[in-house]
């Protein structure tokens, strides 16, 4: 996982990242057991063949998909965004996190479950 994981922290940014931040990332990798779900997408680019787009979704859903990714993505976002963009351009990254949560603290309070305030405790 190091190996893998290091080999695009290292070789691909244009300003060097730190051997922490690259430990820090592969440890919440390690720690929480996602690098499985993490590389889905991938799966499924090799065993379907390229999609250039993702199915319709009705729920909110958040997905990034950056220059030098395995699997391709749509030419306009990777050309606005970057590599590696949650190390260059964090605040514009911040702004569309929150609206990303927003527009799903709003349909997790349309299911009246109480599951908004649950997961998302910060106040947007």
């Amino acid at each position: 996982m190091v190996r893998r994981i290091g080999e695009k922290f290292l070789e691909w940014p244009d300003d060097p990242i730190s051997l922490d931040e690259l430990l820090t990332n592969v440890s919440l990798y390690w720690f929480t057991e996602t690098m499985p779900r993490c590389i889905y997408t991938y799966r499924g680019t090799f065993i379907n063949g390229h999609q250039y787009s993702l199915p319709p979704f009705k729920q909110p859903f958040g997905f990034s998909w950056f220059m030098r990714e395995l699997a391709p993505g749509p030419k306009n976002i990777v050309e606005k965004k970057g590599d590696l963009v949650f190390y260059r351009q964090y605040e514009q990254l911040l702004k569309d996190l929150l609206s990303f949560f927003k527009t799903l603290k709003i349909f997790l309070r349309s299911l009246g479950l109480g599951m908004a305030e649950l997961c998302i405790s910060f106040d947007i």
